[in-house]
């Protein structure tokens, strides 16, 4: 039964006979599948509440479950969402099953999400429906059903460059982080200190730019105030109103008006990357519609922008290999 359950990710596994021991060696498997070798300490088998903690703090954080999340998995969902510094309250709509759950997190960015039928077919239809939220329609070839490396290639092929992950980088998040980051043009090695969280590897990220960050403890509360440290690297302090962490719309609004004016997001904006691009260009007051020729990548896309100073720009080859 779970090598079928787990077979749904369009990979084929088998549970070698050394994880049939019990529930802790399943899951000491499965949590596996993501390229790591996790072995549950004696204390995380304390039973679901513990597990959960456990799991959690593969992040790289200590998570201590409060009794008020044991409730069920609604409680349970709430805390493990709350854990990006928000509060979040499941309504009873959205307990029915694993749509409403989706399209309430999806929600969460700020925008109504109603999944149409067709997407319920299973995690690659899913996987479409959620990337075609960014205004793009995305058909997932067979090709890259193989698991989790041939996806990612898919989801990054979608700038408009064709990527091969290395076997090399199969190893982990790290490894992955690392080739992502690489694609910029230069070659990254994430130091084994880095690999501790998400605090510290964005704290790695940031000071690849030549300077150097530490994230002071107020900023590893949530994703607010984790904004809120990056945009005060500029050297100017910013204090998130709440009304901005509402979802996505909101803090872009923020974001552009610290340049000292205020935005209004029209809801025309928010139907996807293009239409956020031709808003943001439009404040140079002119009116842009972005070519569906443009769409097409990064390259294509900024030699569009870069045309709206009145001259024509066609990326060089040796132009589309890298940031720099």
């Amino acid at each position: 039964m779970t090598e079928n359950i787990l077979s749904c990710s369009r990979r084929n596994h088998t549970i070698p006979k050394a994880c049939v021991g019990g529930i802790i060696k399943m899951i000491e498997y499965i949590l596996s599948c993501s390229r790591r070798n996790h072995t549950i300490p004696n204390a995380s088998v304390g039973g679901i509440t513990k597990m959960t903690e456990y799991i959690l703090s593969c992040s790289g954080r200590d998570y201590t479950m409060p009794e008020a999340c044991v409730g069920g998995i609604t409680k349970m969902t709430e805390y493990i969402l709350s854990c990006s510094g928000m509060n979040y309250t499941i309504p009873n709509a959205c307990v029915g099953g694993i749509i409403k759950m989706t399209e309430y997190i999806l929600s969460c960015s700020g925008k109504d999400y109603t999944m149409p039928e067709s997407c319920v077919g299973g995690i690659i239809k899913m996987t479409e429906y959620i990337l075609s939220c960014s205004g793009m329609d995305y058909t997932i070839p067979n090709a890259c059903v193989g698991g989790i490396i041939k996806m990612t290639e898919y989801i990054l092929s979608c700038s408009g460059r064709d990527y091969t992950i290395p076997k090399a980088y199969v190893g982990g998040i790290p490894k992955m982080t690392e080739y992502i980051l690489s694609c910029s043009g230069r070659d990254y090695t994430i130091p084994k200190a880095c690999v501790g969280g998400i605090t510290k590897m964005t704290e790695y990220i940031l000071s690849c730019s030549g300077r150097d960050y530490t994230m002071p403890e107020a900023c590893v509360d949530g994703i607010p105030k984790m904004i809120e440290y990056i945009l005060s690297c500029s050297g100017r302090d910013y204090t998130m109103p709440e009304a901005c962490v509402g979802g996505i719309t909101k803090m872009t609004e923020y974001i552009l008006s610290c340049s000292g004016r205020d935005y209004t997001m029209t809801e025309a904006c928010v139907d996807g990357i293009t239409k956020m691009t031709e808003y943001i260009l439009s404040f140079s007051r002119r009116d842009y519609t972005i070519p569906k020729a443009c769409v097409g990548g990064i390259t294509k896309m900024t030699e569009y922008i870069l045309s709206c100073s009145g001259r024509d720009y066609t990326m060089p080859e040796a132009c589309v290999g890298g940031i720099p």
